[in-house]
């Protein structure tokens, strides 16, 4: 009795092994069959079939690194102008504190750079580097950016360009690889545009640095790469025209602010304070400042004006002039900053053939940045378009 027993139990377990596993053969063979029905509603050979669930391995979040941009290799400039991440959405702030950063670079790469530099789908432009030529640097040449300069070219740039910018880095001292050509020699002429667009696309064996650099990087790196090919920097004061700053804490914001790192009135502009007779000797000396019509050069009819700023600087040794360039909101914005520190420089040139000391003098140009009136009519830029003299 006790073996029959054990011996239908054994049978029994047998029997529900073998249901078990068919169950197990049935579900599995039900999967692959549905797998296969599915994945063979797919069209192109060359697909892996149907997502069933891609946010498991696609990112719904938006990646640095990603162009959204970008499909299958071509780019879909609807999309770029849409959605490409750092653009900031119609009426809104841009997503970085310098908009520089958020804005197309407006020359193409050159012609085959997909193949060479691996630049797929990037626009192309057979005359991108030649216009490139004529882009001038917005970014001021201080004390600060020439630091900040030195340090991107020593992360950057001086592996293959050498610190000296002579070619001699110790990819080529040290892996044999060929020199590039030195910033002093065959690169002396080089213009700030161009550099920047070598920077940006790549050159002969360089790749490019725009994954790597931020436009504001790219063009601060440039300033440095110019002290290697020689030419003479000055450098210029840090621009101070931030609405809800107050540097020097006269309760003149920033952006209002003609003297902003030296306390003064809000009457005078922020300003110090002056008498009635100087300050008349100095708005005589505004209005009748005349430049030729863009450029940097001072009318002759100017001369009486600037020749009364000379008598007050004459009369007090210890006073210092502040030139504060400012221009309309017409045209590029790198080219009206350049414009209004020219023709500020170009009032300290004068003062300073007529006998003033050139370190009582501080140019500035603010370009744009700090419009009197609106810019909305004739008159309001004709107002804008102006150098403010500020004595202290």
């Amino acid at each position: 009795m006790l073996k029959s027993k054990k011996k239908n139990i054994k049978l029994l377990n047998k029997l529900i092994m073998n249901r078990k596993f068919k169950t197990i053969n049935i579900f599995t063979l039900s999967i692959l069959a549905l797998g296969g029905t599915m994945s063979s509603c797919v069209g192109d050979s060359n697909s892996p079939g149907l997502e069933y669930m891609p946010d498991m391995y696609r990112s719904p979040a938006v990646e640095a690194y990603v162009d959204y941009g970008q499909i299958l290799g071509k780019y879909n400039l609807d999309i770029v102008a849409a959605y490409k991440p750092g653009l900031a959405p119609a009426g809104t702030i841009p997503t970085t504190s310098n908009a520089m950063n958020d804005l197309p670079y407006e020359h193409g790469a050159p012609i085959g750079f997909d193949k060479s530099h691996g630049l797929y789908g990037m626009p192309v432009d057979s005359t991108g580097y030649a216009d490139a030529a004529g882009d001038l640097n917005p970014i001021a040449y201080t004390e600060k950016t020439k630091k900040e300069a030195k340090v991107i070219y020593q992360n950057f740039c001086i592996h293959c360009h050498g610190e000296k910018g002579d070619g001699q880095g110790t990819v080529v001292t040290n892996g044999g690889f060929p020199p590039p050509p030195a910033y002093g020699g065959a690169l002396k002429d080089l213009s700030a545009g161009q550099i920047f667009y070598s920077v940006t696309y790549g050159k002969g064996l360089m790749g490019s640095h725009a994954s790597q650099l931020t436009k504001e990087e790219r063009w601060k790196v440039v300033h440095h790469v110019e002290e290697l090919q020689g030419k003479v920097k000055e450098v210029e004061v840090e621009l101070l025209f931030d609405a809800n700053t107050d540097t020097d804490g006269d309760h003149v914001m920033d952006n209002m602010d003609e003297c902003p790192t030296v306390a003064g009135s809000i009457d005078n502009h922020g300003c110090p304070a002056v008498s009635e007779a100087v300050a008349a000797v100095l708005e005589g000396a505004i209005r009748g400042l005349v430049f030729t019509t863009g450029s940097a050069t001072i009318n002759p009819s100017s001369f009486k004006s600037l020749n009364g700023i000379r008598d007050l600087m004459q009369q007090d040794s210890t006073a210092t002039l502040i030139l504060n360039g400012h221009t309309d909101n017409v045209g590029n914005a790198a080219s009206n900053q350049t414009l209004s520190l020219l023709r500020a420089k170009s009032v300290r040139d004068y003062l300073v053939t007529n006998g003033i000391d050139s370190k009582r003098i501080n140019p500035i140009g603010y370009g744009q940045t700090k419009p009197k009136v609106s810019n909305d009519t004739e008159e309001g830029k004709l107002a804008n378009r102006r150098v403010e003299f500020r004595l202290y």
